[in-house]
């Protein structure tokens, strides 16, 4: 079966299938923030999302980034390691786009696993 999470109109912020979770277009709140600023600012939003939906940034399986400006990986690469310790990291790709939105520096779907019901 298939669960569909978060309505946002025309999509759905994440939908459910076999205890694997999709979530889709997430993005930082403040576009005048740097690159550190937005990464920081969306991972957060990430922890918020999976909680909501039964999951951790632990359960985290495949992350993709999409930058604006590849020369602000590193600044990005900041955010990340302070979120997802090397144990636990999940796997990523972090292709570069032409554009987003007005300001906005990047954007990340996530695929998650579940919380297995205890």
């Amino acid at each position: 079966m298939i669960a569909r999470h978060m309505n946002r109109g025309i999509i759905h912020q994440a939908t459910e299938h076999n205890g694997v979770l999709y979530i889709g277009g997430i993005t930082p709140d403040d576009a005048s923030l740097d690159m550190y600023g937005q990464a920081r600012q969306l991972f957060g939003k990430l922890k918020d999302i999976l909680r909501v939906l039964g999951s951790d940034l632990e359960h985290v399986l495949m992350v993709n980034c999409f930058l604006v400006d590849m020369l602000g990986k590193q600044e990005m690469n900041r955010a990340w390691v302070e979120v997802f310790p090397q144990a636990t990291a999940p796997a990523r790709v972090s292709p570069g786009i032409v554009a987003i939105e007005e300001g906005v520096l990047l954007e990340i779907s996530v695929i998650a696993a579940k919380l297995e019901a205890r």
